[in-house]
């Protein structure tokens, strides 16, 4: 894959989000009005049925959950449901400063907002049973560093939850390419690249298609996600999905 085709440096994927928050730049392809409220990205039908019972299979009421790139705060209030103790970091200062408001407005007590690199996370060893990482891997500018870092701090047989881009969905393929905030997901996005990234450190115990979408929720969008992720279209239709659902666990 042609060097063109990773993610940016971690300074300018934080200038991006930052001037994308603030407005001095839009993203139509991707709806980021949609995408990046935080507000209103829990109370979606797609994630209530494509998130949160995923996430709960893994996340016991005892943990403590750090969720790495949590961006807007969006899936706080889910993740802070699930666990005793929840930890959100990002570098980028425009999406923690929307994660506190949201951990305020839904009175989250039992969550910390942090701006830090997942290239050098602030924990000791062994501080977490889970993390969790939602359109993350491929924006990160050193993947197994990041990866490494992770492994460090979980606990042993603790659990990894990633969400990330499907790219044999044709739409996704194409937006990637345009985008180049997005490109870290061409040498990526499939079972495959995945398994391989993830195999020195962690054991794949789940990987599947996932139907959820937190961008602009028109009816169409919606509908063409039900109808592939029906239980009798999905053994043929769910590589269609736009996103993979990973579920991996740290060896003892």
């Amino acid at each position: 894959m042609p060097k063109l085709f990773k993610a940016p440096t971690s300074d300018k994927t934080t200038k991006f989000y930052d001037d994308l928050i603030a407005g001095r730049i839009r993203r139509g392809l991707w709806g980021a009005e949609a995408r990046f409220d935080g507000a209103l990205i829990s109370t979606k039908e797609s994630v209530r049925r494509h998130f949160t019972p995923n996430v709960a299979t893994y996340i016991r009421p005892t943990d403590v959950v750090l969720d790495v790139g949590c961006g807007s705060g969006g899936f706080l209030p889910i993740l802070s449901g699930l666990c005793a103790k929840l930890v959100g970091i990002d570098i980028t200062p425009s999406f923690v400063a929307k994660s506190m408001e949201i951990a305020e407005k839904f009175n989250l007590a039992n969550t910390e907002i942090l701006q830090e690199s997942c290239e050098r996370l602030p924990f000791e060893n062994h501080r977490f049973d889970v993390v969790v990482m939602l359109d993350v891997i491929h924006h990160m500018e050193n993947v197994r560093e990041s990866l490494k870092e992770v492994h460090r701090v979980l606990t042993p047989a603790g659990r990894v939850i990633v969400f990330e881009p499907n790219k044999l969905n044709p739409l996704v393929y194409v937006m990637c390419m345009l985008d180049p905030n997005e490109r870290g997901v061409l040498p990526l996005g499939t079972k495959g690249a995945y398994r391989r990234l993830f195999a020195p450190y962690f054991t794949v115990e789940r990987i599947e298609y996932n139907g959820m979408l937190i961008g602009p929720q028109q009816s169409l969008s919606l509908a063409i996600s039900d109808v592939i992720n029906h239980r009798y279209a999905k053994p043929l239709l769910g590589w269609l999905n736009a996103r993979m659902f990973i579920a991996l666990t740290k060896p003892q």
